[in-house]
């Protein structure tokens, strides 16, 4: 994830995403900032015809899991898809982002 991706969704995602949307208060561009110098997170993006399409932070070393002992869990810590690509679109550009 980079500059690009969270100028995408200042730009293209914030004015479509609406009160409904469980994420629409999220500020990617706060949360991005806040985390960058977490050295177990790590932030990606995915995009087509360099239009972001979905962000996602996961978390990698803070939670162990209780079935392998001594082994961590990945945790999403935050995840959205771009406002066309969700289920209440009209016409959703890309279905399982």
């Amino acid at each position: 994830m980079g500059e690009h991706h969270l100028a995408d969704y200042e730009t293209f995602w914030k004015e479509r995403l609406t009160r409904f949307d469980e994420d629409a208060h999220w500020n990617w561009r706060r949360k991005y900032k806040a985390l960058q110098l977490q050295p177990s997170y790590e932030k990606y993006a995915v995009e087509v015809d360099k239009i972001t399409q979905g962000l996602m932070f996961i978390e990698l070393d803070m939670h162990r899991s209780r079935i392998d002992e001594g082994k961590n869990l990945v945790y999403v810590e935050y995840l959205s898809t771009a406002p066309w690509n969700r289920l209440a679109a009209p016409s959703r550009s890309f279905k399982g982002v």
